[in-house]
This record gives structure tokens, sequence and C-alpha cells, in this order.
């Protein structure tokens, strides 16, 4: 079996439509890798997936996913303290 994740979880705690939803799984010498955020009325997917034989793409990917979370706590931090 192919090393996988895949979650889906929706960001309203008791109605509406919006939800993360996450996908990651290797196919041969590859990475496919992404995640989708969406709202009542839109929708972004941002795209993860590199060549695992290339530590410049791993580490570019894994960049771009800490300055993601990095951004996102400091807007739970600021909306914390507001």
């Amino acid at each position: 079996m192919k090393p996988k994740h895949y979650s889906r979880k929706f960001l309203n705690k008791t109605e509406g439509t919006a939800f993360i939803e996450v996908s990651a799984k290797t196919i041969g010498k590859w990475v496919d890798a992404d995640v989708t955020i969406a709202d009542c009325s839109r929708m972004v997917s941002l795209d993860f997936s590199f060549e695992t034989t290339s530590k410049k793409e791993r580490k570019e990917k894994l960049d771009k996913i800490n300055l993601l979370i990095k951004e996102l706590e400091a807007m739970k931090n600021f909306i914390e303290d507001h």
C-alpha cells in the first residue's frame, strides 16, 4: 500500500459548508500533496507536490507550509488579543 494522508474537517461547529481538506500520497518518486480551504462562496487550493529525490523541492514545500502556519498563528494571536 502506498503511504498516504487524507483529512477533511468542517470549520463550523454546528452548520455550514466551510471545510479544510488535506491530501498527500506517494506516486512513484513523487509526493502529490494539496490543501483545499473553502467557505460558503469561495475555495482555494494550494499545491505542495514535489519529487522525493529533490531535497530542494522538499525544503521549499516545508518552508511554504511553515510560513502558512506562522501567519495563521499570528492571526490567531491577534484575534485572541482583541
